[in-house]
């Protein structure tokens, strides 16, 4: 069984491929030779997607901008050159003048040395000790031959001062050795040595204090260089140098009196060269930090406006000019070079390879694939031409007007009907394809708009809620019903936008950006409505707003009918209501199907007496004829009706209907009456003859005002319309139409032939009920002293006139 046509989404569609449609005028006439040659050259999908890759490349290519002429200083500008749009450039002295004040905030470090104290304190521990032990050898071995000759006793041996400079790092003098002798290394002199360096250490120490004048008033940063714990520090003459450290030694011990005028010297020769800067200037990690404060620093720009001139003709360029031309020609680089065709082309065509897969593996009910691919990609070249378009306008009112709010261009922006094309979309083929497309266009208008997120983001919930807006509604001014609620989305969205870039705080360009994106709103409404009835011609679509515009029974082709066939018109209206039913339990195209049935035999207007439903007691007219022409009346209203149908201008999948209804069905009642009637010895009746051309029904819609057709006929047969006897009725239409094979070219399915059966036998029942007698009015008594009339009219075989 074959699937769902393309051509239209909202019913079924043509004949399949290779099948030539009966009863249809030439392709090639009124003016159709250029859509038949389009129909040729487009039946790969692979030049389709050539098409479109080629002429979106070039729209989404960025615009070509000619090259600024490069000057060197003093020379002569050969012409006016005028700033093509606004640009910023960089203020040299301004910026420079701005990393110094930057500078000068950062605070030099000096790092401060925990371990010099302890440094100290070990080498004055390590003297006295080893001091100590020397004395403690020298006392216990025997006396040298010096002493023992009379000679006076070394105070400190030569042994024990060569000891003691080979124990420390630093040299001591023979006077400072032979004090130290004298008092036998004491500890009490250890003590007070040690207590006095540790007093004037504990403070921060300099080499000079002339590397501090520089910082008096903003301080520096004392970094720990154990720890690494920095500190600021803000009162400077607290820290000494070198010479207030001798100057405070010197007080120390002049302040102690147990020490005598000649050993004060001798011990102060001793600790100053031992007390060393503990605090040093650290001009390295000053420079980084200087240098990073400087890097930090963004650069002053002012800005050049749009239609300045920057240099006449004739003036001799300067530095000022240069700079300015120089960032003029950075910004207007050519948009065009090799690498960014080959990656527009690339993008581009990831994209449509995308689409038609998605479609090819996705959307396999629609039978002409390449049709849908066409119909699609025409929609989203149409709607890439109106935003860029829409852009270079914005651009230019954006130019045109100086004043805030109406010189922003990214408010015009939000005026640009984005949405339609999904609009358009749902409404010519369905919702899933209509998303897809959505997030792709999304993806250009980022592309369109230098990787704008923000806009990209609103298009696609503005193409988002047109795919549920108009979902929701199904007649014409649903456009701009659903054109309104993208435009109170479009509000929602500018008004998240601005919260992320922080500029709710401007109301007067929020205001405007706001009454942009509600007129946004409207002009998708705008746009699609323009483009929706070209697309519906070209591509034979029948969208749901416009079967519910052929619905209307006012309309003076349906008005004709009623006048001229009323059996026919009310027999339309009773299979419709069949057919919707059916079409409801198996999920099918209710709305196709009602309209379908309302046209379905139109083509009996023109011979409306030779069908029994509009004789209303006339005699019969095939009495006077053979069965073969009767059988070739019947089959004209096929033909008769197509051609009407075409006449009025109705969408194909209407007109596939008139002849697919009955699909390739034996006329039985002609058929037997011919085989009655000749004598098979002398010619047999061929089969052939009494059928109806087809094409077999090709889709759900179409097989089941098939099977409502001939149940509601079959039913006009029974003297006794029980709800028993309609179900064997119904079952048996079903199986004859079943075996005749007329569903096997549709998708119909035996679950599917099982719910349309319960439909029928549930809705028949409610059509052929029965009514209390009103008193007075006995027509049934009536009717049989007559003896005949209606009752007998109504068991006459209907297979005269309809098809079984």
């Amino acid at each position: 069984m074959k699937e769902r046509k393309f051509n239209n989404y909202s019913g079924p569609g043509k004949k399949p491929p290779g099948k030539r449609r009966p009863f249809r005028r030439r392709e090639w006439h009124k003016g159709l030779f250029l859509q038949r040659f389009l129909d040729i050259l487009f039946k790969t999908p692979y030049f389709i997607s050539l098409v479109f890759l080629v002429i979106m490349t070039l729209i989404l290519l960025p615009r070509q901008s000619l090259p600024v002429r490069k000057y060197s200083i003093n020379q002569i500008a050969t012409s006016d050159i005028k700033a093509p749009y606004n640009f910023n450039v960089e203020d040299k002295e301004a910026t420079a003048e701005k990393r110094r004040k930057a500078e000068e905030k950062v605070l030099p470090v000096f790092d401060y040395d925990s371990r010099a104290l302890p440094e100290v304190e070990n080498k004055i521990n390590m003297v006295f000790k080893t001091g100590r032990e020397r004395l403690e050898e020298i006392s216990k071995a025997k006396p040298s031959p010096a002493t023992r000759k009379g000679e006076g006793p070394a105070v400190v041996p030569p042994s024990l001062g060569d000891a003691l400079r080979q124990s420390i790092a630093f040299p001591i003098s023979e006077e400072v050795l032979e004090l130290f002798g004298q008092k036998k290394f004491d500890e009490k002199l250890e003590e007070y040595l040690l207590t006095t360096v540790k007093t004037i250490m504990s403070q921060d120490i300099v080499s000079n204090l002339l590397l501090l004048a520089p910082y008096r008033e903003k301080g520096i940063i004392r970094r720990d260089v154990s720890s690494f714990q920095e500190v600021e520090v803000k009162r400077l003459e607290q820290i000494i140098d070198l010479m207030q450290v001798r100057d405070q030694l010197e007080r120390q011990l002049r302040e102690e009196p147990t020490l005598s005028s000649r050993q004060r010297p001798l011990l102060l020769s001793f600790l100053q060269p031992l007390i060393t800067p503990n605090l040093i200037f650290n001009r390295v990690e000053t420079d980084n930090r200087m240098e990073i404060a400087r890097r930090d620093v963004e650069p002053v720009f002012y800005q050049v406006t749009k239609g300045e001139i920057i240099v006449r003709e004739g003036d001799r360029i300067n530095e000022l000019v240069q700079l300015k031309l120089n960032t003029l020609a950075k910004g207007m680089k050519p948009g065009r070079s090799l690498f960014t065709i080959i990656g527009v082309t690339l993008f581009v065509l990831i994209l449509l390879f995308s689409m038609w897969r998605y479609i090819e593996y996705y959307q396999r009910r629609h039978t002409k694939l390449k049709n849908l691919y066409l119909m699609v990609g025409v929609i989203l070249v149409t709607t890439l031409l109106v935003a860029k378009f829409s852009i270079y306008f914005a651009n230019s009112l954006g130019d045109y007007f100086g004043r805030p709010p109406f010189n922003n261009v990214s408010s015009y922006l939000y005026a640009i009907p984005f949405a339609a094309g999904a609009m358009l979309v749902v409404l010519l083929v369905d919702a899933q394809i209509a998303v897809v497309f959505s997030l792709i266009f999304g993806i250009f208008v980022g592309i369109m708009t230098k990787g704008d997120f923000f806009l990209t983001f609103y298009s696609i919930a503005g193409s988002l809620t047109a795919i549920y807006g108009i979902f929701q509604y199904k007649e014409r001014s649903s456009i701009f019903k659903s054109g309104l609620i993208i435009s109170l989305v479009n509000i929602v969205a500018i008004l998240t936008i601005a919260s992320f870039r922080d500029q709710l705080q401007d109301l007067q360009r929020t205001s405007f950006d706001l009454f942009c994106g509600f007129a946004g709103g409207v002009a998708v409404a705008v746009v699609a409505s323009a483009l929706l009835p070209p697309l519906e011609s070209f591509f034979h679509i029948t969208t749901d707003v416009r079967l519910l515009e052929l619905s209307n029974l006012d309309r003076p082709l349906l008005r004709e009918l009623a006048i001229r066939a009323p059996g026919t018109y009310h027999h339309s209206i009773i299979v419709g209501n069949l057919a919707v039913e059916a079409a409801k339990a198996i999920h099918a195209n209710s709305l196709f199907v009602r309209v379908a049935t309302i046209y379905h035999d139109i083509g009996k207007m023109n011979k409306p007496e030779y069908y029994i439903e509009n004789q209303a007691g006339f005699e019969n007219r095939h009495d006077k004829l053979t069965p073969h022409m009767s059988a070739l009346v019947i089959i004209s209203h096929v033909k008769e009706g197509v051609e009407m149908a075409e006449t009025h201008h109705l969408p194909p999948s209407i007109i596939d209907i008139i002849p697919q209804h009955h699909g390739t069905r034996l006329i039985s009642y002609f058929y037997e009456k011919a085989k009655q009637m000749e004598d098979p010895k002398i010619q047999e009746v061929d089969g052939k003859d009494f059928r109806y051309p087809g094409a077999k029904p090709q889709t759900k819609e179409a097989a089941i005002i098939m099977i409502a057709d001939a149940v509601e006929a079959a039913s006009r047969t029974l003297a006794d319309p029980s709800p028993a006897h309609l179900k064997g009725l119904v079952k048996r239409v079903i199986n004859d139409i079943f075996i005749d094979g007329q569903l096997d070219e549709c998708d119909l399915t035996f679950r599917n032939l099982q719910k349309i059966s319960l439909s029928f036998i549930q809705f028949l029942p409610n059509i052929y009920h029965e009514r209390v007698g009103y008193p007075g009015y006995e027509f049934e008594a009536k009717q049989k002293k007559v003896g005949n009339g209606s009752i007998g009219k109504k068991q006459s075989p209907k297979a005269a006139h309809r098809p079984e």
